[in-house]
């Protein structure tokens, strides 16, 4: 699982705005993952921070983000 976190921290430390919104396209998210994966992905907040925004704890957060990061890893 770490060899997925590391590789699309990789390609999000090189992507521009093109690349993410072509991985966006491509990709199916909820409108709870898609919340998260802005907050996370692109305004770079924390899992806490996450959490208490949307009012979940901290565990669906991680949780949400492990099943972003596979559909992600699908495309990349």
């Amino acid at each position: 699982m770490y060899a997925v976190v590391r590789k699309v921290n990789e390609w999000f430390r090189s992507a521009n705005k093109n690349d993410v919104d072509n991985l966006l396209d491509k990709i199916i998210l909820s409108n709870r993952q898609r919340e998260i994966f802005e907050m996370y992905y692109i305004n770079k907040h924390n899992v806490n921070f996450i959490a208490d925004s949307i009012n979940v704890c901290d565990m669906v957060v991680n949780i949400e983000l492990k099943r972003i990061r596979e559909k992600i890893i699908c495309i990349l």
